[in-house]
C-alpha cells in the first residue's frame, strides 16, 4: 500500500514536470515565431516610412522648384495635394506633432498667397530662388523632427524586443532547471542555435540603426548648410556675370574672373553633394547588365589611367543581370574606381571583378574593385563611412557615405578588406535579377 502511494506520487510529479516542460514548449515557440517575425518586418516598415517621408518631401522640392520660376496652376494644385499627403502621414504617424502640422499649414498659406499675387516685373529670379530656398529650408526642418519621431518609435520597438527576448531565454533557462540532464541538454541547443543568433541579430540590427540615424542627422545638418549657402552664391554668380561684360579688355580681370568662376563651381559641387546626401534620388529599379556596364566604364577610363601610369582592367566578370538603378549603379562604381586611383601614387593596376554570391539568402552578384595602391591604416578602417571624413587633400568625404545610402536603397550593401602597404578592394553586393531566353 504504501509503495503503491509512492508510485503515484511519482506519476504525478512526472506528469507535473510533462505539463510544465509543455507549457514552456509552447510558450517559447510562440513567443520565438513572434520575434522571428516582427525582427523580418520591423526594419523594413520603418525604413518604408523613411523612404516615403524623403520621396515626397523630394517631390514638393522638385516642383516648388518649377512653380516659382513658371507659376503654373497644375504646379500649384499639385503641391497642395503633396503637402496635404504629406499632414495626411504626420498625422497617422503621430497626431501629437502638432508643431509640424502648423508649420505645414503656414507653408500652405504661404503657397496660397504667392499663386493670388500677380507676377510682376520686378520680382528677379534672385528674389524667386530665396523664396523657394526658405520654404524648402521650412520642409527640412519638418522632415528632422518626423525623422527623430520614426526612430524613436523603432527604438522603442528594439528595446521591446530585447526585453522579450531576455524573458524568453529565463523561461527556457527555467524549464531547463526542471528537466533531466537530456532535456537540459536539448534546451541548451535550441538556445545557442535559435534565440542566440535571434539576439545577435537584433543588436546588430540596432547598431544598423545608430549608424542610420548619425547619417540621417548630418545628412539634414548639410541640408540646411547647403541651402544657406546656395543664395548668395547665387547672388554672386549673377554679380560675377554683369562684371564680365564690364572688363572684356582688361585681360587680368578676365583671368580673374576665370579663376574665381572655377572656384564657384567648386563650391556649388559640394552643395550639390550635401543636397544629394541629405535627399538621395529613389532608384528606378530596372534589369541591368553588370558585365556591360563594368566593361564600359573600364573602357571609358583606361586611357585616361594610362596617362597617370595606372592600368585598369577587367577580371572575371560574370554574366548575370541585377535589379538596380543603371545611373546610381554607375555613379557608385566611378566613385570607387576614382578612390582606386587616388589611392596609387604612382605606377599600379586597378583590377574589377565580379562573381556570384547571395545576400540575405537572396541570389546576388558581388562586384570588386582591386587596387595595388597604399592601403588604408587600420586605425582610419572604421570611419570611412562617416560623412565628411577623407584622407584626400581635394576630397569631400561624401563619396563613401553616399554610395552606402544608394547602394542601400536598391537592396545591397558595400563593404571593403585593405591592408597598409598592399592595397584595398571594395565590393558591392546587388541582388541578382532572373535570367531571360533570347
Amino acid at each position: 500500500m504504501f509503495s503503491n502511494r509512492w508510485l503515484l506520487l511519482f506519476f504525478v510529479l512526472v506528469a507535473s514536470i510533462a505539463g510544465i516542460v509543455g507549457s514552456s514548449a509552447v510558450f517559447i515557440h510562440r513567443e520565438f515565431a513572434r520575434l522571428e517575425s516582427v525582427t523580418e518586418s520591423l526594419f523594413r516598415s520603418e525604413e518604408t516610412r523613411l523612404y516615403h517621408l524623403f520621396a515626397k518631401i523630394n517631390d514638393i522640392h522638385r516642383i516648388t522648384s518649377r512653380y516659382f520660376s513658371t507659376k503654373r496652376t497644375q504646379d500649384y494644385e499639385q503641391i497642395t495635394k503633396s503637402i496635404e499627403e504629406l499632414k495626411d502621414f504626420t498625422s497617422k504617424l503621430d497626431p501629437s506633432n502638432v508643431d509640424i502640422l502648423a508649420g505645414l499649414d503656414e507653408i500652405q498659406e504661404s503657397i496660397h498667397a504667392y499663386q493670388q499675387q500677380p507676377i510682376t516685373t520686378d520680382q528677379t529670379s534672385l528674389e524667386l530662388r530665396v523664396k523657394n530656398d526658405n520654404l524648402n529650408f521650412a520642409l527640412e526642418k519638418s522632415a528632422q523632427i518626423l525623422v527623430s519621431s520614426i526612430q524613436t518609435k523603432r527604438a522603442w520597438k528594439i528595446l521591446e524586443m530585447e526585453n522579450s527576448l531576455d524573458r524568453l531565454s529565463t523561461k527556457a533557462s527555467a524549464a531547463g532547471g526542471i528537466l533531466f540532464i537530456g532535456l537540459i541538454w536539448q534546451l541548451s541547443v535550441f538556445y545557442r542555435q535559435r534565440i542566440h543568433p535571434l539576439k545577435l541579430q537584433v543588436q546588430e540590427q540596432e547598431l544598423q540603426m545608430q549608424a542610420q540615424e548619425k547619417l540621417m542627422s548630418l545628412a539634414l545638418l548639410a541640408s540646411g548648410v547647403a541651402h544657406e549657402i546656395r543664395s548668395p552664391l547665387a547672388a554672386m554668380k549673377a554679380r560675377l556675370y554683369t562684371l564680365k561684360t564690364e572688363m572684356a579688355q582688361n585681360e587680368s580681370a578676365i583671368e580673374d574672373h576665370q579663376a574665381i568662376s572655377v572656384e564657384i563651381g567648386r563650391i556649388e559641387k559640394i552643395v550639390n553633394s550635401f543636397l544629394q546626401l541629405a535627399r538621395p534620388a529613389d532608384p528606378e529599379i530596372e534589369i541591368v547588365n553588370t558585365r556591360t556596364l563594368v566593361t564600359t566604364l573600364v573602357n571609358e577610363r583606361a586611357k585616361e589611367y594610362q596617362t597617370k601610369g595606372i592600368l585598369i582592367k577587367c577580371g572575371k566578370l560574370v554574366d548575370q543581370p541585377v535589379w538596380a538603378d543603371p545611373d546610381q549603379l554607375r555613379q557608385i562604381l566611378s566613385n570607387l574606381f576614382q578612390n582606386a586611383k587616388d589611392a596609387i601614387s604612382e605606377r599600379g593596376e586597378i583590377t574589377i571583378s565580379s562573381k556570384t554570391t547571395t545576400i540575405n539568402a537572396t541570389p546576388a552578384v558581388r562586384i570588386d574593385v582591386f587596387d595595388t595602391g597604399k592601403g588604408i591604416p587600420f586605425n582610419q578602417q572604421t570611419r570611412l563611412f562617416d560623412p565628411f571624413y577623407t584622407t584626400k587633400k581635394s576630397g569631400t568625404g561624401l563619396g563613401l557615405p553616399l554610395s552606402q545610402i544608394l547602394i542601400g536603397k536598391q537592396g545591397g550593401r558595400i563593404a571593403f578588406r585593405s591592408q597598409e602597404g598592399e592595397g584595398s578592394c571594395f565590393s558591392i553586393t546587388i541582388p541578382t535579377a532572373p535570367q531571360t531566353d533570347e
